[in-house]
This record gives structure tokens, sequence and C-alpha cells, in this order.
């Protein structure tokens, strides 16, 4: 049987509204809901796009700059659905803090937003952390499905 979390428009919109009110940037590391935002001398953007409130990474990250992180309990699936901030397509990668286990598409902003996928073989204990490759890309929504 498998279990999924959903961190989307409602949690990112309470990191907007709630724990970061009138605030353009965050410069800060801080935890919500069991997902680490490292800003690691970078920022996360909160805000609005395609009609859903999100989360910018604010340009190209690492394991620990701009990045989410998150501990997971064993193998599962990874769904984002992300928009780069600019016209040229852009990547999320997937790291679990010494390989990166893959990459997911974040369309240019002129697209519609798309979930994308990534099987991920992890064991208990494991922390994935999300970033993006290059530079600004604003995550709508993540969802982390266990097998």
């Amino acid at each position: 049987m498998s279990e999924t979390t959903v961190w989307g428009d409602g949690y990112f919109a309470n990191i907007k509204d709630v724990l970061y009110p009138d605030v353009a940037e965050i410069k800060e590391d801080f935890t919500s809901e069991k997902i680490t935002y490292t800003a690691g001398g970078g920022k996360f953007k909160p805000g609005t796009t395609a009609g859903a409130t999100r989360i910018q990474l604010g340009g190209s990250g690492s394991t620990t700059k701009q990045c989410f992180s998150f501990t997971v309990s064993g193998p599962g699936t990874l769904s984002i659905t992300a928009l780069s901030t600019g016209d040229d397509d852009r990547v999320l990668v997937v790291h679990d803090g010494t390989n990166e286990l893959g990459t997911i598409a974040a369309p240019n902003k002129n697209a519609d937003p798309v979930s994308n996928s990534l099987d991920v073989n992890s064991k208990s204990g494991d922390t994935l952390y999300i970033y993006s490759r290059s530079s600004g890309v604003n995550v709508l929504e993540i969802k982390w499905t266990i097998k």
C-alpha cells in the first residue's frame, strides 16, 4: 500500500501568508511541515504563478544552497509541478547528498504547469534534496509517494 504526501497550493500559501507575510524574499533557513528550506546565501520567493501559490527557487542551487530537502522512509516516486522563471526550459536536480538521482523538467514560463515524476530508490532515513541546476524555478507542488 502506498502513502502520498503533497505540499502544494495551500501549503505554499501558509508560508507566504502566515509564516512570511509581506516578505518578497526569504533569505534564511527554515523548516515547515517536514520540508527544510536551505537558503545558504540564496533566496526563496513566495508568490503566485499560473493561479497557484508557489515558492520560487531564486537561482542555481546545490544540497547546501537554495534547496528543499526532506527525509524519506524508503523508495518512492517524487512528482513536482514546476515552471521556469524564464523563456528557457530548466531542470530541477534530485540528490541524496552523495549522488544525483535524476532530474525533473521545469518547462519555460510560457508553458502550462506540468507534473513530472522520478522514481527514487531511496532507503529509510535518506534525505532527498531538490534544487535548480541553473536558474530560477517556480515550484507549485511537491508530491512524495512511498512505494
